[in-house]
């Protein structure tokens, strides 16, 4: 999303100039260059990665690694960027799924899961799906509410903008996480970046807090010429739907799940699946912080 919102600072300056992202200069990670190992060559043409080196792009920030989509958007219209960002969401949902059906087909090296935990292995990842799902929907219904709280404070049709880049960030960040999931799990050697910020999950809760403010049913009645009636419900739903507390219970059955998954695993590789789920906890921060700014 800071592709955006620096685009429009950049054409309100001069339509002339040439739109360059990210916004400010980050710290790449090179973890490693992620590609598609001991997989079908028709699953990687159909997920649209046909090339092997085809790398996860991560960035550092003060908040630690997390799971960056640098590609440019060289739209200038409202209308164009919205579509790009939502023809980025489509490639990243489709790479996504492909990737995870490797996942699910793939049966690892006793070197990665020992052969006691392989039974057990193959169900913990099916959970992870499962509760990836239900965080995932809820990710992108909060990121919804919020944008309508802003828009209905601070209007603008940036927020069209805005909410167009979430949902691609949140579809890059999974396809990101599950594509490092597959190097893990087929037995590639990495070495890890280090991090110890841990998972910052308060950051994250704080962050996605500041995103609720509290929107009267007054303004909604006098900006949509709501009746009362219409207006207090409007305003019970922006105040109250979708709740952090909510998200709290929903990211927990994920890590859990995630956590069950990497304690089948022999290390090294159990370290770096755990480091998936902690920078894409980051990437949620980062994502939520984009909205905020």
């Amino acid at each position: 999303m800071r592709k955006f919102l620096l685009l429009l600072f950049t054409l309100a300056v001069s339509l002339g100039c040439t739109y360059a992202t990210p916004k400010v200069p980050k710290k790449k990670v090179q973890r490693k260059k992620t590609a598609l190992v001991n997989v079908k060559t028709k699953a990687k043409d159909d997920a649209n990665v046909s090339n092997p080196n085809l790398p996860v792009i991560i960035q550092e920030d003060r908040y630690g690694c997390y799971y960056a989509d640098t590609a440019s958007c060289n739209e200038f219209s409202t209308a164009g960027m919205v579509n790009w960002a939502g023809e980025r969401k489509k490639l990243y949902d489709k790479n996504a799924d492909t990737v995870k059906k490797c996942l699910q087909a793939l049966k690892p090296q006793t070197s990665v899961v020992p052969a006691k935990n392989a039974v057990a292995f193959r169900k913990a990842m099916d959970n992870e799906i499962r509760s990836w799902r239900k965080l995932e929907a809820l990710m992108r219904d909060f990121g919804n509410i919020s944008i309508e709280a802003q828009y209905v404070l601070n209007d603008g049709t940036i927020w069209l903008v805005v909410r167009a880049g979430m949902h691609s960030d949140l579809s890059y960040t999974r396809f990101a996480c599950l594509q490092e999931d597959l190097n893990t799990l087929s037995g590639v050697l990495v070495k890890a970046a280090k991090e110890d910020k841990g998972l910052l999950l308060d950051t994250l809760y704080a962050q996605m807090q500041l995103l609720r403010p509290v929107v009267k049913a007054q303004l909604l009645k006098k900006k949509w010429k709501y009746t009362m009636a219409e207006a207090r419900k409007e305003a019970q739903r922006l105040n109250y739907s979708c709740s952090v507390s909510t998200v709290k219970k929903v990211m927990g059955k994920w890590l859990e799940a995630r956590k069950t998954v990497g304690g089948l695993l022999a290390e090294p590789y159990r370290t770096a699946y755990n480091l998936h789920t902690t920078t894409t906890v980051h990437s949620f921060i980062e994502l939520f912080m984009d909205i905020d700014q």
